[in-house]
């Protein structure tokens, strides 16, 4: 599983499709953009950081992993520690942001296989001890 995207993309607008032969050839870039998204799911929670300028894409990931009823770890660097790709004011708006354990608390477990295969059996047991 990779945690920790760092990625410096060019971004190439196709010609418009209008321009002929013998007219000049122009890429539109993308508007500078500042892209925040957290996923949150009971046992991971994963923040990127994605800046859009000049035409190219810088991405920097942080994924924090559940170890235990209340505590969070992550081995993925600060968000502060990429300023230099960023900048420092979406490095230290990342890094400000709270974290969301609240929410991933009130998400139900995903049911291991295992132990929904053993429901079913035993829930298949008990229809069977009901009807006969």
């Amino acid at each position: 599983m990779q945690q920790n995207v760092e990625t410096a993309t060019p971004m190439h607008s196709p010609q418009d499709p209008a321009t002929g032969a013998g007219a000049e050839a122009t890429t539109q870039r993308p508007a500078p953009l500042a892209i925040v998204t957290t996923v949150i799911g009971h046992d991971q929670i994963t923040s990127t950081a994605q800046l859009v300028m000049g035409g190219f894409v810088q991405t920097v990931q942080r994924t924090w992993h559940r170890c235990g009823r209340c505590s969070w770890r992550s081995t993925d660097p600060d968000f502060i520690a990429a300023e230099n790709r960023l900048g420092i004011e979406l490095a230290e708006y990342m890094a400000l942001l709270d974290f969301p354990s609240r929410v991933a608390d009130m998400l139900p477990r995903h049911p291991a296989p295992v132990l929904g295969e053993a429901f079913r059996a035993a829930m298949a047991a008990v229809r069977e001890g009901c009807r006969g």
